[in-house]
């Protein structure tokens, strides 16, 4: 086991690097989703603080950036999901992109958008219902087995985990 879990390590960590091949980086979300049903690896992944990501596959690390990243791409029953956050220059993310289905859900400025509109909490939409859980705030996939979870600050988002149910 641990040999596999040593190769998905690799690799996850490559697709974070890198923002390019799609068609290996979808090979390799197919192969972590099957992962998760073997019990292998968590179903949740999340990002918090300067720069900390911790992985599905239980791995963290720290990637001071302020590019965006792909926190997870995947393909489930043919809906699309791209999860990418970028941090500005005082590690907070200051950008949070959430595409399921081809519609986007922006987090930017403590604001929320779907397809370039401002949204009020609660929103209720045919792919997605955000609204707020607890202190946090939460985007709920109908579409996918998937919600997002994030806490906003004054100048950001400090925490975000995706939890794949």
């Amino acid at each position: 086991m641990s040999n596999i879990t040593g190769k998905l390590d690799f690799a996850l960590l490559f697709y974070f690097e890198t923002n390019h091949m799609l068609k290996k980086e979808r090979k390799k979300a197919v192969v972590h989703f099957d992962l998760i049903y073997l019990g292998l690896i968590s179903d949740v992944c999340k990002t918090y603080g300067s720069g900390i990501f911790y992985t599905f596959n239980k791995t963290a690390f720290h990637l001071k950036t302020t590019c965006p990243v792909t926190l997870t791409r995947f393909s489930h029953a043919g809906v699309d999901c791209h999860i990418i956050v970028q941090r500005g220059p005082n590690g907070l993310m200051d950008r949070v992109e959430i595409i399921v289905n081809k519609v986007t859900t922006l987090v930017h400025n403590n604001t929320v958008t779907v397809e370039g509109s401002r949204i009020s909490l609660p929103y209720n939409h045919t792919y997605q219902h955000v609204f707020h859980y607890g202190i946090y705030t939460r985007r709920q996939s109908k579409v996918l087995p998937l919600s997002v979870t994030w806490y906003s600050v004054a100048n950001g988002v400090s925490s975000l985990w995706v939890s794949y149910h």
